[in-house]
């Protein structure tokens, strides 16, 4: 109120001040939880990861009515298997690695041309190998899976056909592959492929 007295113009500076302090500070985030919703996006192992994730969901998605029930609802309530389960119902999450995934396999069941041919699609998941997330009862257990692009017989089984080894998938999400010897029809080569689009 003095300040307000003595000098209107000062005031007037100090409340605008007053104002734009306000505003950076409700811009400010937390940088745990930053981290937490980038990593979450790539690799939900964290559990950290995972509550953050459930709760942004759960609140978007209208599982709970507020943060405050989204941060309960994905703690000790027990919710957040619930909830990350309902990730396909938004694009804005379809992509996101929460759960149970296969990254390699997600990623050449996005390109149209790989993801034809079932066959192609598990020899170029034996070629690039992969990184897959399973539950393990309550946890997640992460596996990496090797690839085999310096093999002769992989990688001509790849551009010509035949006999070959491949990461046999058991399931839509490949979650369990498991190392076969497979013959791959011509017809499904690389070579083959490219020569048919070609003409």
């Amino acid at each position: 109120l003095a300040v307000q007295t003595v000098s209107p113009q000062i005031y007037n500076i100090l409340n605008e001040l007053n104002a734009l302090a306000t505003k950076i500070n409700q811009t400010n985030i937390n940088s745990c939880e930053a981290a937490a919703t980038m990593l979450g996006g790539l690799w939900p192992k964290s559990d950290q990861a995972s509550k953050h994730l459930c709760q942004v969901m759960g609140s978007n998605l209208g599982s709970f009515s507020d943060w405050a029930a989204a941060r309960q609802g994905c703690g000790a309530k027990g919710d957040r298997d619930r909830v990350l389960g309902s990730k396909g119902s938004d694009p804005r999450y379809k992509d996101m690695f929460v759960g149970e995934f296969n990254l390699a396999w997600k990623a050449i069941q996005s390109n149209a041309f790989l993801s034809s041919e079932r066959d192609l699609a598990q020899l170029f998941l034996t070629l690039v190998g992969s990184i897959i997330a399973r539950k393990n009862e309550d946890d997640y257990e992460v596996l990496t899976l090797p690839g085999h692009a310096d093999r002769d017989d992989v990688i001509n089984g790849l551009l010509n056909g035949g006999d070959t080894l491949i990461y046999a998938c058991d399931s839509e999400h490949c979650l369990n592959p498991t190392l076969r010897k497979v013959a791959l029809p011509e017809a499904h080569a690389f070579l083959k492929k490219v020569h048919t689009v070609l003409e």
